[in-house]
């Protein structure tokens, strides 16, 4: 507006003459209307990117698939994460601490895997290290692998605090969101990080409307995730449309008992009924499913 007044040779402290009133008056109105125009396009694309989001979460159990590695070794693990990166999985979620890293042959085969893997969240841990002078306690938040398996771009979350020798074996009702730190950082849980790097609406929607500790929904039962072994990775048996665009979890599903712990849904008190990996997929279900 004002390069066309000048133009015409006027300044822009100069009043202006009837037929540039008329100009002027015009070019508001137009103004206006481009602007509501534009708020209303705005919010028709918002909502056609919220849409897209809700679309791709309609079916969550079938978005969360699960990887055994079983006792595989490192060598291993680079292998199966390499032939699932091969997919193009949307999240490469890795419920395992990489520790002790020498340098070897097979230790920078899994760091490079790791590294080229597009969106990455491994685990962290929380510790206590008592209270301070003013009774404060003293948390940290820190990494479960070795600084060389963790690339520049991977998130973490933390999969638990340190607990009593007693609960080691249970699985608690609820999971708590977030933790502070004694410094006051702020540090989130390994499966709402998760779900954040598949869908960021529905995470940020839960975390907003989520006090810290939130109670486990177990879907009537548990749900039932898409789970394949170290072997059908391996073997080829997993195909690329059973992985492209799902979050895909490692980490240890038997055989045996270890990461096993007594779930609320168990009938039996004497025999742990859900490995660690499970719970946190139901986690990450939960997150993605909430309305």
């Amino acid at each position: 507006m004002v390069a066309k007044i000048r133009a015409a040779g006027y300044r822009q402290d100069d009043p202006p003459d009837g037929k540039t009133r008329s100009l002027i008056s015009d070019r508001s109105a137009l103004d206006i209307s481009v602007n509501k125009t534009m708020r209303s396009l705005e919010l028709f694309c918002r909502l056609l990117f919220a849409l897209s989001f809700c679309s791709c979460t309609a079916q969550t159990t079938d978005s969360i698939v699960l990887i055994n590695v079983g006792h595989s070794d490192m060598r291993e693990i680079a292998e199966q994460i390499d032939a699932i990166n091969n997919l193009n999985p949307a999240v490469l979620a890795i419920d395992i601490a990489f520790t002790g890293y020498n340098g070897t042959k097979e230790d920078v085969h899994l760091a490079n895997a790791l590294k080229k893997t597009k969106k990455l969240i491994l685990p962290s841990k929380i510790a206590s290290h008592g209270q301070d002078y003013y009774g404060k306690e003293m948390i940290t938040v820190y990494p479960a692998c070795d600084f060389a398996f963790e690339p520049m771009h991977s998130t973490s979350g933390f999969v638990s605090a340190e607990v009593s020798v007693s609960d080691a074996d249970r699985i608690p009702g609820q999971f708590m969101l977030w933790q502070t730190t004694y410094e006051v950082d702020t540090f989130y849980h390994f499966s709402l990080m998760t779900a954040m790097a598949f869908d960021s609406l529905a995470a940020m929607s839960f975390l907003r409307n989520h006090d810290r500790f939130v109670p486990v929904d177990y879907q009537h039962g548990g749900q039932k995730f898409p789970t394949f072994s170290a072997e059908d990775v391996l073997g080829g048996k997993v195909k690329h449309e059973q992985v492209e665009g799902k979050i895909v979890m490692i980490g240890f599903l038997g055989p045996g008992n270890e990461d096993k712990h007594f779930s609320p849904l168990t009938d039996d008190p004497t025999r742990p009924d859900m490995y660690g990996l499970e719970y946190l997929a139901h986690i990450v279900a939960q997150i993605l499913e909430y309305e």
